[in-house]
């Protein structure tokens, strides 16, 4: 189509999700389309899928390579969730400067001064009471709780498991986080969950 318009010289810019069809480094749609072009083009990955890569990719690095189409932590979390204690008293909060991480390491200020955004950020969201989903609610809800903000919140049971949703997996995540003290966690898996919060 590029050569039947003549446009070949024109195109600057590729927008387009991020699943590996488009942005496989061999065989991705994108980097065909630079091939084909013979030079580089910017990348306008959607947005909305921009979040999942990084989940997606600290996940990986945290865990290493999933070997099928379910995270089996996710899937023991979901399938224990009735046995597990709900009360929110006494969850695993962020642990704020002034504070210890778990290797003893001081919290440092970045850390907070970036937390401290995120709360402000996720309590005026959520102020508005405009959720396009559940889920979106659900993921504010639990992150304003986590900072430690004021929030009434009943812990929904663990929904849909697939590697390709963020939201999904951060609120996986905050959950298992939250009710850490209360899973039955082998020490690197707890480190794992630790290491995603």
């Amino acid at each position: 189509m590029l050569d039947d318009w003549q446009l070949k010289q024109d195109v600057a810019a590729l927008v387009f999700d991020t699943t590996s069809s488009n942005t496989g480094i061999r065989n991705g749609c994108a980097s065909l389309i630079e091939k084909d072009l013979n030079r580089p083009l910017l990348w306008l990955a959607c947005r909305h899928h921009m979040y999942e890569v990084h989940i997606k990719n600290i996940w990986k690095a945290v865990s290493g390579n999933t070997v099928g189409p379910e995270e089996l932590l996710f899937k023991r979390f979901q399938s224990d969730w009735e046995n597990i204690d709900h009360d929110l008293n006494d969850v695993t909060l962020f642990q704020w400067p002034g504070t210890m991480d778990d290797n003893g390491k001081p919290i440092t200020s970045m850390i907070a001064s970036t937390a401290t955004e995120v709360l402000k950020w996720a309590k005026d969201c959520y102020s508005t009471s405009l959720f396009p989903r559940a889920d979106y609610k659900e993921l504010l809800e639990l992150t304003i709780l986590f900072l430690g903000g004021d929030v009434t919140i009943k812990l929904r049971k663990p929904g849909a498991l697939h590697h390709a949703r963020f939201m999904s997996k951060a609120i996986y995540f905050l959950k298992m986080c939250l009710l850490s003290t209360r899973l039955e966690l082998t020490d690197k898996e707890l480190d794992q969950i630790t290491r995603m919060e």
